[in-house]
């Protein structure tokens, strides 16, 4: 069973404002697309009440502390253990967020594909990639467009524990 985190975050760790993303990077959608559609996407309650709705062509999968949580189209858990027993041995499945899940399952993560976004904001919730974490992988762009400013560099870096 595989476990990876999939997190778009400034040079200063910010992943979010106000349960939101702080950016739109049109690029960084198409990339998190790629990587999660066919697979499990495993999420907060928060962060899909931010979503709205189920991701389509994944299975989706949320874990919540609310016991009486019970959006349609989803899959939910109350209990990590209990989901991650639920799961395929064989696959793949990702971990998108937000700050608290990301935590949670970290112990079990072997693999972070991170979206590093070359700008430095405000924001009310953070993800570090831990040390033992290595890139294997790096792909950079300077075409990024984000809240009005042009020419933005971001990287589509992996990571894996050492």
């Amino acid at each position: 069973m595989s476990f990876s985190i999939i997190v778009a975050t400034s040079k200063n760790g910010v992943i979010g404002v106000d349960n939101q993303l702080p950016w739109h990077l049109p690029q960084d959608l198409n990339y998190f697309k790629k990587q999660t559609t066919g697979k499990t996407v495993i999420m907060g309650r928060k962060t899909f009440e931010s979503i709205g709705k189920p991701l389509p062509n994944r299975h989706n999968i949320i874990l919540t502390r609310d016991q009486n949580y019970k959006p349609e189209g989803v899959t939910v858990f109350t209990d990590i253990h209990k989901l991650i027993a639920s799961l395929s041995n064989n696959e793949e499945h990702m971990v998108m967020g937000g700050g608290e899940i990301y935590k949670l399952f970290l112990p079990f993560v072997d693999k972070i594909y991170q979206t590093l976004i070359d700008v430095e904001l405000e924001g009310d919730t953070r993800f570090f990639v831990p040390e033992n974490f290595k890139p294997v992988d790096e792909e950079i762009h300077k075409d990024g467009k984000i809240n009005n400013s042009e020419g933005v560099q971001y990287s589509f870096n992996t990571l894996i524990r050492m």
